[in-house]
């Protein structure tokens, strides 16, 4: 390994990062190290290492590597941009996760929307009678957790394996617990001190943080700097959450809480699921564990590498620059840093492409700088689905609440196109169906469907010379 060190009146003999060994394969080839200073507008003192290579190399002739120096003289952190020094959480304890109203609370909530579930109003009769068992069980650290449902599905050609605690086991309804209150109740404790850790580019499970604003945020990148976004990076780590190393994630939960009956219950539901690595899909700490399993990952990048544009969703990461040799630079130190310090690998599929060739194809979207595009696969189930709607409405006459609920997600959906394009989807697909139905019977239109004259004429006309429907006639 690399290091580079720097002595000044103010700091002396100060560490710096460790380096890719790259670079030493670099040098034996002949590359030349300069060390330049630069103090950029904060202030603060970094240095940029480049590296001069021979022209017959394929890749760009210099790369430029910001390092950011060091807090702490003579000391390394595995992630330079987050201080070994950072506030902990000392006020959470166990005693505030164990609290039986807080457990009743969070057993009702995580009842929301399963009426139709078989067991579940009896857990809502029993909610405070569980909760009191539970709560003396957790404080005495003799609670254990259930079996665990395991089931696998198919996702858009995806396998996955998945894995969650029941909120009441079907098999054993009269048992006084809830495993999934317990983690409900443990995550909403602990995710406001969770939160705290991340940057405003994390999004994926996050109130407020959803695709919409990961798209609107990527939006405004390409247009406040079209120069500066004209080449995408774009990776996907490779099956994140069985890859999840536990012991990293304990660690990282030290830094943060203090109390040690509240790390033992933490690690308990971290270690609960079967196997000795990753994380399950489908228990609701599982994606709140994920995002600050990353949470250093997204300072490095910002605040080591000074990615100026990058948006992670989960597991899927996108860096913007202006130039294919910024990017490439990044990749390798990205694949360095992962592999290293979290045991993760990067998909074979990453990519470095000019946006203007095919947009960004993230969080269900193409994006262009000058326009928002349906993702293709979106874009064939929604035409799929209106279409079976819309013969249900012709041979049957009936549109029932499911029928409607689909149409309303579409809506949403294309509302988040550019103005034109999600005028002309809203015209060829959703408003035919609209028109089969009586006046009483329509939804409202949501602003910003209706003002494009041009497309409603265009597909309206054909709708019209239509016989009347089964709807219409009744």
């Amino acid at each position: 390994m690399l290091t580079l060190c720097r002595v000044d009146s103010r700091w002396q003999s100060q560490q710096w990062c460790e380096l890719r060994p790259v670079l030493l394969e670099c040098q034996q080839y002949g590359g030349q190290l300069e060390q330049q200073h630069c103090r950029p507008p904060t202030g603060k003192c970094n240095s940029i290492l480049r590296v001069s290579l021979s022209p017959c190399w394929n890749i760009p002739s210099t790369i430029g590597l910001v390092v950011r120096r060091s807090k702490r003289k003579n000391n390394v952190h595995e992630s330079p941009s987050i201080p070994a020094d950072m506030k902990r959480d000392k006020q959470l304890t166990l005693a505030d996760v164990a609290n039986p109203k807080h457990i009743e609370k969070s057993i009702l909530l995580a009842c929301k929307g399963k009426n139709k579930r078989p067991n579940t109003q009896k857990l809502k009769d029993t909610a405070k009678e569980r909760a009191a068992h539970l709560s003396e069980s957790l404080l005495n650290q003799t609670y254990q957790i259930g079996r665990y449902n395991e089931f696998d599905i198919c996702e858009r050609g995806k396998q996955r394996h998945i894995q969650h605690v029941y909120l009441i086991d079907p098999q054993n309804p009269d048992t006084p617990t809830s495993d999934g209150g317990v983690i409900r109740a443990l995550v909403e404790a602990i995710e406001p001190s969770v939160l705290n850790k991340l940057t405003d580019n994390t999004h994926a499970a996050i109130k407020g943080h959803g695709i919409h604003l990961a798209l609107s945020q990527l939006r405004k990148y390409l247009k406040d700097d079209p120069e500066g976004t004209r080449y995408c990076y774009k990776i996907d780590i490779r099956k994140y959450f069985p890859n999840i190393d536990r012991q990293v994630l304990k660690g990282k939960m030290r830094r943060i809480w203090t109390d040690p009956k509240l790390l033992w219950l933490i690690d308990y539901t971290i270690d609960s699921a079967p196997g000795d690595i990753g994380l399950p899909i489908g228990n609701h700490s599982s994606q709140l564990y994920a995002n600050l399993y990353l949470s250093d990952f997204d300072h490095w990048v910002q605040n080591t590498l000074r990615a100026r544009y990058f948006i992670r969703y989960m597991d899927d990461v996108v860096i913007l620059a202006g130039t294919k040799d910024e990017l490439r630079a990044i990749h390798r130190e990205i694949e360095w840093y992962l592999r290293r310090n979290l045991n993760l690998e990067i998909k074979s599929n990453w990519q470095i492409f000019p946006i203007s060739a095919r947009g960004i194809d993230f969080v269900g979207y193409r994006t262009w700088h000058n326009r928002v595009l349906l993702r293709k696969s979106t874009y064939k189930r929604m035409i799929i689905a209106c279409r079976k709607i819309r013969m249900n409405i012709l041979t049957t006459a009936t549109f029932s609440d499911t029928d409607r609920s689909i149409l309303a997600s579409y809506t949403g959906i294309i509302l988040h196109c550019t103005p034109k394009v999600r005028q002309g989807l809203y015209a060829r697909h959703i408003r035919p169906i609209l028109n089969l139905l009586p006046h009483s019977a329509k939804p409202q239109v949501p602003e910003g469907l209706e003002s494009c004259n041009e497309h409603l004429h265009k597909y309206q006309s054909t709708s019209n010379s239509r016989p009347q429907s089964a709807v219409e006639r009744t």
